[in-house]
């Protein structure tokens, strides 16, 4: 097994039901187990059959400050956060991770309207990109103070990882590049989504609309 004791975000793909089954924390898409909260991936046997789990913060600490790993910081780095709330012309998101390394301070991120996405920022309304609770992937744009970055989703790859139906409560799943789904509802919400890695996504419309 590789990849073991892992941080991981919440949609992250940890293998698929051929591999293992799937654990705590854990949720599948079609053949797809993916990563259901912020925390570390850990595979192990249970019941005869390898299992995929994902233990929280409650569950686990992860040791050290920041782990057991350095932390480097650069533009262009990848970073996980939540989007805490909302305004006009910005989110601002707590950063979960930078890299794979989990964040044990409060970081504020700021993701500004014109970063959001690389067409037709005046068109952007940002509840139709993010909503507070949402789960995104972005990359550090520019630096302020210690505690505070500017961050970007406009490339394909990043933008929401995880988010819930504001109806149903259910985890969503990526429709295509502006909408996510919810599978038991069928119901839409407008969101400015991460490329998934399966097959799901409607990348097909996503080339046709953007």
């Amino acid at each position: 097994m590789t990849n073991t004791n892992r941080f991981v975000m919440p949609g992250t793909i940890l293998g698929n039901t051929h591999e293992y089954n799937p654990g705590k924390g854990t949720y599948m898409v079609g053949e797809n187990i993916l990563a259901g909260t912020a925390g570390t991936a850990t595979y192990a046997v249970n019941a005869g059959r390898n299992e995929v789990s994902v233990l929280s913060k409650k569950d686990a600490t992860l040791g050290g400050e920041q782990g057991d790993k350095k932390l480097y910081i650069s533009l262009g780095t990848e970073v996980y956060g939540k989007v805490m709330y909302i305004k006009e012309d910005l989110a601002i998101v707590r950063i979960l991770a930078i890299g794979d390394v989990p964040m044990n301070q409060y970081i504020e991120g700021i993701l500004r309207k014109k970063n959001m996405r690389e067409f037709e920022i005046d068109k952007l309304k940002v509840e139709h990109a993010f909503l507070p609770g949402d789960i995104i992937k972005a990359r550090i744009l520019s630096l302020g103070d210690s505690r505070k970055i500017f961050l970007t989703t406009a490339m394909d790859e990043l933008g929401v990882l995880y988010a819930k139906n504001q109806e149903t409560e259910s985890i969503m799943l990526p429709y295509d590049w502006k909408e996510m789904i919810c599978p038991i509802s069928g119901l839409k919400e407008y969101r400015k989504t991460a490329k998934p890695e399966f097959a799901h996504f409607n990348e097909n419309e996503m080339n046709e609309e953007k």
